[in-house]
């Protein structure tokens, strides 16, 4: 796995763009943002905003656009620990502006079971969504004005050759 940096930025060359390499660890399905109103979905559009440094993190930063609503969300993501072939991804996402009667969800489809130990919600547990049969947790709700922390729990088969390639 990794990511192949291609492109004007990285080999000067026109036209090719970074892309991901090796397997996914969860099949696509609804994955992405969602904008309720009630209980149905709203028709809305996500604006990428760019990023920024805090206290040396990189912030993800976001706007969701549903009818008159400009939702911002901030998501922080780290790799907490390498341990063998075992890494842990934290998500912290923070939402701000979420109109009353409305709600937000980042969807993320299927966990491979290979590939995803455990999935869990930190700060917030009330913002988990399973997939209705209690078997795995598909989705998180944001709540407004409070960061919700998504940790992931992933195996990855040759995780010790890629870190001695990178060394």
């Amino acid at each position: 796995g990794g990511v192949k940096f291609d492109g004007a930025v990285y080999t000067t060359v026109h036209g090719p763009q970074p892309t991901t390499e090796g397997e996914a660890l969860y099949t696509a399905g609804d994955a992405g943002w969602e904008v309720r109103k009630g209980d149905k979905p709203v028709d809305m559009k996500t604006v990428w905003k760019g990023y920024k440094f805090e206290d040396g993190h990189v912030v993800f930063m976001y706007d969701l656009k549903a009818g008159d609503a400009v939702i911002n969300v901030e998501e922080q993501p780290e790799v907490t620990a390498i341990e063998g072939d075992k890494v842990t991804l934290e998500r912290a996402f923070h939402a701000h502006g979420i109109p009353n009667g409305m709600t937000v969800r980042l969807n993320f489809g299927e966990p491979k079971k290979d590939y995803v130990e455990k999935v869990q919600v930190a700060g917030s547990p009330d913002a988990a969504i399973s997939d209705g049969h209690g078997e795995s947790m598909n989705a998180i709700q944001l709540l407004n004005d409070k960061t919700v922390g998504l940790i992931m729990h992933i195996r990855i088969p040759d995780a010790g050759h890629a870190k001695k390639e990178g060394a």
